[in-house]
């Protein structure tokens, strides 16, 4: 855990925890932080952009598509959209 977060300055306890998860082992996000508080680790640092779930309400699109992974995102979100308007319109679940 210590490694992780030493590693990876950027990343918070949350993923910490999570990517702790992916190896097969479980630990709340509040025991890292407080493994990490008491190791002398200072917090992530805030970012400067909005959250994804953020940058969706607001209705913002991924950058023009330079990458196919983009624009599969792209496509999957308008996708999305376009379901869930269907839903609300013709009042199905």
């Amino acid at each position: 855990m210590l490694r992780l977060a030493a590693e990876n300055p950027g990343w918070g306890y949350q993923r910490i925890a999570g990517q702790i998860a992916h190896l097969g082992r479980k630990v709340s996000p509040a025991a890292v932080w407080a493994i990490l508080k008491k190791a002398g680790f200072d917090p992530a640092p805030r970012r400067s952009d909005p959250t994804w779930g953020r940058f969706l309400k607001d209705g913002g699109s991924p950058p023009k598509c330079g990458h196919r992974l983009l624009c599969g995102l792209r496509g999957w979100i308008r996708r999305a959209r376009e379901e869930k308007r269907r839903r609300r319109t013709c009042g199905g679940t």
